[in-house]
C-alpha cells in the first residue's frame, strides 16, 4: 500500500514540474494616448420670448424659430442636421413685496431649443452669428466630437498593444531571457476626453461679428495587460 501511494505522488509531481517549466511567463501593461482634432460640432441654440399670455409667448417664439430654421436652410444647413431638443412654456411670477398675497403669474416665457450638428468647424463662428441675426437669442451648449470615433479608438488600442510588446522585449533583454509568444491579452479600459466649452446658457444679444470658436483637441486613450511566454 505504501509503495502505491509513493508511485501516485510521483506521477502527479512530474506533470506539475513539467507544467511549471512551460508556464514561465512575463506580464506587462501597455498604454497609449492619441490627441486628435475634432471634426464634428453639436450646437444647442434657440429662441426665448416673454409675453403677457401663454398663447402669445408660444406663438411669437414659434414664429421666430420658423424664421431661424428657414435662414439656416438657406445657408446650407440640411434638415437632418437640425432637431428640436427642448420646448418649454413657463409662467413668470410676480411677488408681493409685503408678502400679504401669494405670487401670481405676471407673464409667460416660452423657449424652443434646437440641436444643430455640423462638420464645418471653420464656419461655426459665422453660423452662430447668422443664427443670432435670424432671431436666436439663446445658446444652451456647444460640444465637439469625432465622426468616426471607433477608428481612432482602435488606433489607440493597436498602439497600446505595441507599447506592451516593446516593454516585454525590454524586460526580457534585461532579464537575459528569450521572449516567447503572446499568451493572454486583456483590455483594462479606454478613455475619451473632449475639450471643455464654456458657452452654456449664453444669451445672444445681436452679435455684430463672427464668434471666435476653437475646437481644441480630443484625447483618446487605451490600456491593456499582456502576458508573454519566456524561454
Amino acid at each position: 500500500m505504501h509503495i502505491k501511494h509513493l508511485l501516485a505522488l510521483a506521477l502527479v509531481a512530474f506533470p506539475l514540474a513539467s507544467q511549471a517549466e512551460t508556464l514561465r511567463s512575463l506580464s506587462v501593461s501597455g498604454a497609449s494616448e492619441l490627441t486628435v482634432a475634432p471634426d464634428l460640432a453639436t450646437l444647442r441654440l434657440g429662441v426665448e420670448n416673454r409675453s403677457d399670455t401663454a398663447e402669445a409667448a408660444l406663438a411669437e417664439t414659434s414664429q421666430k424659430v420658423e424664421a431661424l430654421l428657414a435662414r439656416l436652410a438657406a445657408n446650407g444647413i440640411a434638415p437632418d442636421q437640425i432637431q428640436t431638443s427642448q420646448l418649454t412654456l413657463n409662467p413668470v411670477y410676480a411677488y408681493d413685496n409685503a408678502g400679504s398675497e401669494p405670487p401670481r403669474p405676471s407673464s409667460y416665457s416660452a423657449s424652443n431649443i434646437v440641436t444643430l450638428t455640423t462638420a464645418d468647424l471653420e464656419g461655426l463662428g459665422a453660423l452662430i452669428s447668422l443664427a443670432s441675426e435670424a432671431g436666436a437669442n439663446r445658446i444652451e451648449g456647444l460640444s465637439f466630437d469625432l465622426e468616426n470615433k471607433i477608428d481612432v479608438l482602435n488606433e489607440a488600442r493597436r498602439a497600446a498593444v505595441s507599447d506592451a510588446r516593446a516593454r516585454a522585449k525590454l524586460y526580457a533583454e534585461a532579464a537575459d531571457v528569450q521572449l516567447g509568444p503572446l499568451l493572454t491579452l486583456s483590455e483594462n479600459g479606454t478613455g475619451y476626453q473632449m475639450p471643455p466649452v464654456y458657452l452654456q446658457a449664453m444669451e445672444m444679444r445681436g452679435l455684430a461679428k463672427d464668434v471666435p470658436i476653437s475646437g481644441g483637441t480630443i484625447t483618446v486613450s487605451a490600456t491593456i495587460e499582456a502576458t508573454f511566454a519566456i524561454e
